[in-house]
């Protein structure tokens, strides 16, 4: 986002954003935010000392969680519909209780220039996920094929994944606001930033519901 900036290496799409070479992509997963910021929560008061927060890749995680050797993990679909199938797993909170988006970003001159493109990109997005809703097994297979995640985890995955697309509102803008807020006070970003003043807002009665097929 515009002004914010972080300590260390950008995701890939927003510093291809940043340098011209991507007109428009999609983000959400902040993963190193997330590892610094885990770092930090070590210090959180009320936690017993022999608690530590660890970020490691998935496999090592899950290997790790079945072997014992970690007492709770957290993790995303389907990988979180694997982990559900071993006996011994309880599910201590999902994302219904802290519910994260992910988001379509694009330069800012390139969406002030072409907001017609972006209205076509997101309306396009909506029809592949209408698609996805409706075509759940076929879904599963593709996701299979192109993660080499079984298909039966995957089915699940597909089953409770959301599809649509839609323009930012005041509640997913106060949400964000919040993240950003927490990891200014954490110091994973180095300055505080207003999450609405980087909100593209869309041509006055643009409509991104996906075409009847």
């Amino acid at each position: 986002m515009p002004g914010g900036g972080t300590h260390q290496p950008l995701p890939a799409t927003v510093e291809g954003i940043g340098v011209g070479r991507i007109d428009v992509g999609v983000t959400g997963c902040k993963k190193r935010r997330e590892r610094r910021a885990v770092d930090r929560q070590r210090a959180i008061p009320g936690l017993t000392p022999d608690v530590v927060f660890r970020q490691r890749q998935r496999a090592v995680l899950a290997a790790a969680f079945r072997a014992g050797s970690v007492a709770a993990w957290t993790i995303w679909d389907p990988f979180y519909a694997i982990a559900e199938r071993d006996a011994g797993t309880r599910v201590l909170t999902d994302g219904t209780i802290a519910p994260s988006n992910s988001f379509f970003l694009a330069r800012r001159d390139y969406a002030e220039r072409y907001p017609a493109m972006i209205v076509t990109v997101l309306r396009a997005a909506n029809g592949a996920g209408a698609w996805s809703e409706t075509h759940q097994d076929d879904l599963a297979r593709i996701m299979a094929e192109v993660t080499g995640v079984d298909v039966a985890a995957q089915r699940v995955a597909a089953a409770r994944g959301t599809y649509h697309v839609d323009f930012l509102n005041d509640a997913v803008i106060r949400t964000q606001q919040g993240v950003a807020d927490t990891f200014h006070a954490l110091g994973v970003i180095p300055a505080a930033i207003d999450v609405r003043a980087a909100v593209w807002l869309p041509p006055t009665g643009s409509r991104i519901s996906a075409d009847p097929s």
